[in-house]
């Protein structure tokens, strides 16, 4: 069996999965309440105590997973060209285009794992 590494692309199937999760709002709010909350300073200081208490303690993480503390590393900005849909006849003219929205992609590094790649197998 031949391998091949190549760059991570999502599948059409993936990137229409996500659209599809982000159009329904029980997924968009729940999405946005986490957004929240990660952000909240004090959640953030108890979430990072639970973590040192998981690093510190033998047995605390689940099996087989480990503790992953992500370093900020860089922010892709980019822009939404997809179509938007149209759910109805006045949808177009409500100015919600989503050719215009900005989307912002924060990419984290550690060294506690090992360099992500795609790998292509193929019959030899």
């Amino acid at each position: 069996m031949k391998t091949t590494k190549k760059e991570f692309e999502p599948t059409a199937e993936e990137t229409r999965r996500i659209g599809e999760m982000l159009e329904k709002p029980e997924f968009r709010s729940l999405l946005m309440d986490y957004m929240k909350e990660i952000s909240d300073p004090a959640n953030k200081a108890e979430y990072d105590a639970y973590l040192e208490q998981l690093e510190q303690g033998e047995g605390l993480a689940p099996h087989g997973m480990k503790i992953v503390k992500p370093k900020p590393w860089f922010c892709i900005r980019t822009v939404d060209r997809s179509k938007p849909k149209q759910t109805s006849k006045n949808s177009s003219k409500s100015g919600n285009d989503s050719s215009n929205k900005s989307v912002f992609v924060n990419v984290c590094t550690t060294n506690q794992l090992e360099t992500a790649s795609v790998v292509e197998r193929t019959s030899a």
